[in-house]
């Protein structure tokens, strides 16, 4: 960041491995809906999308356990958390596919399993768009990401649209008869 002048990493979120969810980019959280400051997280597709970066290497393998590391449930809940928000105050929903196609092999050498030239789903990985591994084992989780996505989507409008309860009637007081005097 400081070599290349970029003043921040490009990323607009980090997150850390128990789910804390930072700012990356500057303006990216008081950004205006329906507007995203611009990363350099995918270039050339950077503009009108987010970078969320997850500290870590996801594509190391556990020399004590041999196993590739996975991410954790907090992270998983963080990316989509965060994801859902940026959809909703955006007014796109996450089912949606993006306007942006994945490269095809002339235009970069991809590691992506999705079809070269058909468009990107909303939520997609770094090696969708570049020759790179990353997002290593978080890749594996995507469909849980945005289907996790989605559902926190839907929730952020069924809270905003779900009427109030309405108040209970309150009684009112019967008059007492009076006697003759």
């Amino acid at each position: 960041a400081l070599t290349l002048g970029w003043g921040d990493i490009g990323y607009n979120v980090v997150v850390d491995k128990y789910g804390g969810r930072w700012e990356g980019r500057k303006g990216t959280l008081n950004s205006a809906p329906g507007t995203m400051v611009v990363g350099g997280h995918a270039r050339p597709r950077n503009t009108h999308t987010m970078g969320i970066s997850v500290l870590g290497d996801y594509t190391q393998t556990d020399w004590t356990t041999g196993r590739t590391l996975v991410p954790s449930a907090a992270v998983l809940r963080a990316i989509s958390d965060v994801s859902a928000w940026k959809f909703a105050v955006s007014g796109v929903n996450p089912r949606s596919t993006s306007p942006l196609k994945v490269p095809t092999w002339s235009e970069s050498p991809i590691n992506s399993s999705l079809q070269p030239g058909t468009p990107l789903p909303r939520i997609s990985g770094h090696r969708d768009v570049s020759s790179t591994a990353c997002p290593g084992s978080i890749y594996n989780y995507f469909g849980q990401i945005r289907s996790d996505t989605a559902d926190a989507y839907d929730s952020f409008f069924v809270e905003a649209i779900e009427p109030a309860p309405k108040p209970s009637p309150v009684p009112t007081p019967t008059p007492t008869p009076t006697e003759p005097a």
